[in-house]
């Protein structure tokens, strides 16, 4: 999914066109080492970092969620950011897919408990911690435009608004609040060593989801809610 918006999903091994298919050499992409079995070439991330990240995120939500359905809520999400941080990284978009796959089985997996153990507050925090941010960056970004969020990013942090709100509109201020101060950190690393210019954008979604993860080892030291 890592390909410009509009563009058709990478199914060929950029380098000799091998099919990527576990059946076919170019399936050999699909593996950690991500190495091309055909031609040799390594494509995606770098060896072993989608796997490790994935693993990392799942610990974090077996310590923090505090049910069944919230730990599933966590999982689930936690997949799905996963493709997204690197997919944002890569071509700087966040598909809709994506995006949306994350919100509504967060929302799915917390009406589910709501329904089987009468924690409907939870949920109610949870929908309108998504909806009143959604709302705001919405707003925030058609006024300043290209200047400020991109509408991925938006969604991105509805997704998140939704995970975080089952804990509270506090988890969710922290979540997102880490995340652009990850993102304002690094963007003053990356002018000061001159390796982005004024005016030029850094996605956005991979401290968004860090400041997230954090949000979430954060509340595990909290105990259940």
């Amino acid at each position: 999914m890592a390909v410009p918006s509009g563009a058709p999903r990478a199914r060929l091994c950029p380098g000799c066109g091998a099919a990527a298919e576990l059946a076919e050499p170019g399936g050999a992409l699909l593996l950690p080492a991500g190495r091309c079995g055909s031609c040799g070439i390594r494509a995606g991330a770098p060896p072993l970092l989608l796997e490790v990240l994935a693993v990392t995120a799942a610990a974090v939500a077996v310590f923090a969620a505090p049910t069944l359905a919230a730990l599933l809520a966590v999982l689930w999400w936690s997949g799905c950011a996963v493709i997204l941080c690197f997919v944002d990284l890569r071509v700087h978009r966040l598909p809709d897919l994506l995006t949306g796959l994350a919100a509504g089985g967060v929302l799915a997996a917390y009406t589910v408990e709501a329904v089987l153990s009468g924690q409907w507050g939870h949920l109610v925090d949870a929908v309108l911690s998504a909806a009143g941010t959604g709302l705001v960056l919405l707003l925030a970004a058609l006024l300043l435009g290209r200047h400020g969020m991109g509408l991925g990013d938006v969604k991105l942090a509805v997704s998140i608004a939704a995970l975080l709100g089952w804990w509270g509109s506090g988890a969710v201020v922290a979540g997102l609040l880490l995340g652009f101060v990850f993102a304002g950190v690094v963007g003053v690393v990356l002018l000061a060593s001159r390796r982005v210019t004024r005016g030029q954008h850094i996605p956005l979604g991979p401290f968004l989801i860090a400041g997230t993860w954090l949000a979430l080892a954060l509340l595990s030291w909290s105990g259940p809610v």
